[in-house]
């Protein structure tokens, strides 16, 4: 018995040597062997086919090379702000009652965030982003650093806030040196947009630096909570960090802004339409705020009870809640209760298609505003002003 065992023992010690020293090499050939086979067992694609998916992989590569270089990461640092003491308390007291004050607190604590942008003047090494990019703590960064394509190494490029425009949740940036051999890309038509066309989104996604990523234009005219302007959605990948980069049709040109996404799901993503970018840079270059038109109205959007208390067909359209004296609206006619259906032939269905509509109309022009009024059509000629700076 003992025999047996120890014959035992050591054949299972030399099987195991063997296994681990001796075979190895020719138990893994024949696996492979058996796994791995050299016969085509699906047949190729038809050459057609194949060509044109290697034209398109060609394209977007093309088109990633020739953008990349406009594109920029951008990091803020921001100071964190003494508090300022209530009327009627002083740090004295807060040492007595909590045994410290958080008045008196040395400003040593700083926030760093980081974000993407784009240059869309060379010469002048403007760069475009988004707000929440350059105030992530509600107040102006105050240090802003740029990075170039291939500058992994170093601070980067300081640069200095032109303008900001939280409604549209744009700002424009300016380099603060002269950096030699920028490039810039251009702004597309956004209204030209299709749902299903192919896009491009560059960006600084969790520092990752110009990562691209690739995917259509889901949908357009999207609205979000809290903002005014509509935007395009995007099934590209857009996580934290990709904010204030490009949306890159096929054309190399930008037709939105990525700004946001759906934590709900990672191909769900949003960019701010170009046209709207456009318009708000253009002011923010010249006067360094956005200067937008006012109705002076209170509104909310129409639901059921409403429209059956004014004897209406459907929920169509804005109600006017509040009319401000001596606004636009109210000089034009305009009272509570009416129901806006259009502006300048534009359909309003929504609180969110009135300020859009408003936003495309420079202060100093004139509107024409259909309603209805105890269920009759009326229209009105409303002379717009600027909105007032705590409107």
């Amino acid at each position: 018995m003992s025999k047996h065992i120890k014959l035992t023992s050591l054949t299972l010690a030399a099987f195991a040597a063997g296994a681990i020293y001796g075979t190895r090499a020719e138990w893994s050939s024949v696996s492979h062997a058996a796994v791995i086979s050299t016969e085509k067992t699906v047949a190729p694609p038809p050459p057609a086919v194949t060509a044109d998916v290697r034209s398109l992989s060609d394209a977007f590569s093309a088109l990633a090379e020739r953008v990349s270089p406009t594109v920029v990461n951008i990091y803020t640092t921001s100071g964190a702000r003494k508090p300022q003491l209530p009327p009627g308390f002083d740090e004295q007291m807060l040492q007595q009652y909590f045994g410290f004050s958080p008045f008196s607190m040395p400003q040593q604590m700083k926030s760093e965030a980081l974000g993407s942008g784009f240059i869309v003047n060379a010469d002048e090494g403007y760069i475009v982003t988004n707000a929440h990019v350059v105030r992530p703590t509600g107040r102006n960064a105050d240090e802003i650093m740029v990075k170039l394509i291939g500058e992994d190494n170093g601070k980067g490029h300081p640069a200095k806030i032109v303008g900001v425009d939280e409604a549209s949740d744009v700002a424009l940036l300016k380099l603060k040196d002269k950096v030699p051999n920028l490039k810039a890309v251009a702004f597309g038509d956004s209204s030209k947009a299709k749902v299903g066309e192919w896009v491009l989104a560059i960006g600084n996604p969790y520092g990752h630096t110009h990562t691209v990523t690739q995917g259509i234009v889901s949908a357009t005219g999207r609205s979000l909570e809290g903002a005014r302007s509509e935007f395009l959605q995007t099934s590209a990948g857009i996580n934290p960090g990709n904010s204030g980069g490009p949306l890159i049709n096929m054309s190399g040109e930008v037709v939105g802004i990525n700004s946001a996404m759906d934590p709900r799901a990672p191909n769900i993503g949003f960019a701010i339409p170009s046209n709207v970018a456009k318009d708000v840079v253009t002011q923010l270059a010249d006067k360094g705020k956005v200067e937008r038109a006012w109705l002076g109205i209170g509104i909310e959007d129409l639901n059921e009870d409403a429209a059956g208390m004014l004897k209406l067909k459907d929920t169509k359209g804005v109600l006017v809640k509040q009319v401000m004296n001596n606004a636009p609206a109210a000089k034009a006619g305009i009272e509570v209760y009416d129901v806006i259906r259009k502006i300048n032939g534009t359909e309003i269905s929504s609180t969110h298609d009135l300020l859009h509509t408003i936003d495309q109309i420079r202060a100093g022009k004139t509107a024409s505003v259909e309603v209805l009024r105890n269920g009759a059509p009326k229209t009105f000629t409303v002379h717009l002003a600027q909105m007032p700076a705590n409107s």
